[in-house]
């Protein structure tokens, strides 16, 4: 696991040693930026027109694993952020044609580039992302995961092509413009990130998903490599409920054992839920005995501190069982996760994300989570948000957004089931309100209607837009639009919201804590399969994940089991009112960004203060502004300074 950073150069002729020195000197500022992604070692090479540097958080080979890497004839170079999980059976493969030096991964990139080009990603089974440079014809090959679970930026400035791990690396660049893009500003209002290829900078776009460039003196490339597999096919169709099931376990199981490889202590996080206990049940009884599993609950936590869960799953599956506390200081810390999350993010979930990471850092390099079991197994409320709607024909859509309307001006409280409920209630009468099925589902997702948005922007973003927009890019990224709305529902989840949020956010927080988060969940063989599982198998009256349920009744107690899905529903409403208050004031009674009517939202805030829930609205709002002033607007010594590792020291 690392953070990389480069600069390649383009044009009629390779770059003299003037414009070498000044593209290691960025490459070394780009690198001091994300240091905390990799605290063991920093490497920097130039290399022909390319510059390559990395951050080295040291998994495999820890001693020898230096990066960059090259082939033993110094042909071809690489570095990578992520780790490639077939890596022993690659390596047994090469090991018996070419003299290999090291036991790491990243070793085996420009092997595999010599043999089979541009296609040498295809073969990889892992998290990564990386970058290949062949000097013999001054190639660069950048690639991203299938799954995008490791993220990479590029930008282009004159003949420049400048690459890196997070946003703010390529910010480090004094002469990059940093100009918002207001069609992306409209869809971090829409949704709460920016979804698909856009950065909320012009200049910067991200690598998407199983997709390679390659960039040469006269051009750039690219391509998707890896398609993303349609939803309900029906090839498992016939099949029980409980073969489905033998059949998710086995993938399950290959795919949790594989990201295992580690010279590094490695943990689980076991939030008591559905995902992480199958993913853990599905281990062998030898292998779990010698797994640590970590539980972490927060001062205060209410109804949402589930370690009681966890603890009965590891005491039925024998791990070594670690729990923490930790208090939730939100105005202390929302400050740093602001600066780790390096996009902007409204996702609130991000404050106690970064905290178990950095808790578990005590312990472990390596945390497996259930990330990607919601997205692939069909465990959220609103994959039933299809049928919801078509039995809602009757209602007019004009009477639905009205009735929004008025929830939404209600006094909300999160941390009770009933106001979660009524949460839901308001959110299914929003989408019932939208033009499409598919504005309406990503309606389930935005912080604040488009309506709210327009009372305070200064600036002509327009999240309205947003639907529409998305719906031609999916089309035009999977080859045809999705038939079902259950299927419109799962593609925009799997090519936005996974790898936009909530990936982003797994890397980040890890990352941010100096540890390296793996998902079995999206491994892509396990994705691909549960895919084309009939759509009935995903739902069970209201708890949803049939087949995972149905492997859990195996294993975990019922309690588990049976469990309706409950994830951490960050009180952002009590927040604003209580600890960050003061914090938000001073947000909101400054310049800012020039994004929002200021006056607009410090009435917002008095307005919630005095009981009208606008606590999505402030939120975006509040993480948007913190983002301007701690990444946005910060120069390059500022954001270099970001990056100074936090995480406690391990054995």
């Amino acid at each position: 696991m690392c953070g990389i950073a480069g600069i390649y150069r383009r044009g009629p002729e390779p770059p003299h040693e003037s414009e070498r020195a000044a593209d290691r000197a960025l490459v070394a500022t780009m690198l001091r930026s994300i240091e905390y992604r990799g605290p063991d070692d920093v490497g920097l090479e130039s290399i022909g027109r390319a510059t390559l540097g990395v951050r080295r958080l040291a998994i495999l080979d820890v001693d020898g694993g230096h990066q960059p890497l090259s082939d033993h004839e110094r042909r071809v170079w690489a570095i990578q952020n992520g780790e490639i999980y077939n890596f022993p059976e690659l390596r047994a493969e090469l090991a018996a044609r070419y003299p290999l030096r090291t036991h790491t991964d990243t070793e085996l990139l420009p092997y595999l580039y010599r043999e089979r080009g541009a296609r040498c990603v295809e073969g990889l089974r892992g998290m990564f992302a990386s970058a290949v440079y062949d000097s013999a014809d001054a190639t660069l090959l950048l690639a991203r995961d299938p799954l995008g679970v490791k993220p990479l930026y590029v930008a282009e400035s004159g003949d420049r092509v400048l690459f890196a791990s997070e946003l703010k690396a390529l910010l480090c660049d004094p002469t990059l413009s940093r100009d918002l893009d207001l069609e992306a500003l409209g869809r971090y209002l829409a949704l709460g990130f920016v979804p698909g290829s856009a950065t909320i900078v012009r200049s910067v776009r991200k690598v998407r998903p199983g997709t390679r460039i390659l960039i040469t003196p006269e051009g750039r490339r690219d391509e998707r490599y890896w398609a993303w597999p349609s939803s309900f096919t029906g090839g498992a169709a016939g099949s029980s409920t409980e073969a489905l099931a033998d059949e998710a376990g086995r993938r399950l199981a290959d795919a949790t054992t594989a990201m295992l490889l580690s010279d590094r202590p490695v943990g689980v996080l076991l939030s008591g839920g559905l995902d992480s206990s199958v993913m853990l049940a599905t281990l062998p009884e030898a292998v779990r005995r010698e797994t640590r599993t970590f539980a972490i609950g927060f001062s205060e936590g209410g109804h949402h501190d589930e370690r009681r869960f966890a603890r009965e799953v590891a005491e039925r599956l024998g791990t070594r069982h670690r729990e923490f506390t930790v208090s939730l200081d939100v105005a202390a810390e929302l400050q740093r996760v602001i600066g780790c999350l390096d996009e902007p993010c409204a996702d609130p979930a991000a404050v106690p994300a970064y905290l178990v990471a950095r808790a578990a850092a005590s312990e472990v390099t390596v945390l497996l989570s259930g990330t990607g079991g919601d997205e692939v197994f069909g465990g959220y409320r609103r994959y039933r948000l299809a049928a919801l709607l078509r039995r809602m024909r009757w209602l007019p859509r004009r009477l639905a957004a009205a009735a929004a309307r008025v929830l939404g001006d209600r006094e909300q409280h999160r941390r009770t089931i009933g106001g979660e409920r009524m949460i839901m209630v308001r959110k299914l009468l929003e989408a019932r309100g939208r033009p499409t099925f598919f504005a309406g589902y990503l309606s389930t997702l935005e912080p604040a209607s488009p309506a709210r948005w327009a009372e305070s922007l200064a600036v002509a973003a327009d999240p309205a837009r947003v639907g529409g927009a998305l719906w031609i890019e999916l089309i035009t990224e999977t080859g045809a639009a999705p038939g079902p709305e259950e299927a419109q529902a799962f593609a925009a989840d799997h090519l936005y919201y996974l790898p936009d949020d909530l990936l982003l956010k797994e890397d980040r927080c890890t990352m941010g804590a100096s540890v390296e988060g793996r998902v079995p969940y999206l491994d892509p063989a396990l994705v691909s399969f549960a895919a084309g599982l009939p759509l009935a198998s995903r739902f069970e009256g209201d708890a949803g994940k049939r087949v995972l349920r149905s492997l859990a009744r195996r294993t975990l107690p019922a309690a588990i089991a049976d469990r309706a899905k409950h994830g951490f529903a960050v009180p952002i409403e009590a927040w604003l009112r209580g600890p960050l208050a003061d914090l938000a004031g001073d947000v909101f009674g400054g310049a800012g960004s020039g994004v929002f009517d200021m006056a607009t939202l410090r009435a917002w805030h008095d307005q919630h203060r005095r009981g009208h829930d606008r606590a999505g609205a402030l939120w975006a709002a509040l993480a948007f502004e913190l983002w301007w002033s701690t990444i946005g607007s910060a120069p390059p010594e500022r954001l270099a300074a970001l990056g100074r590792p936090q995480a406690a020291g391990r054995g």
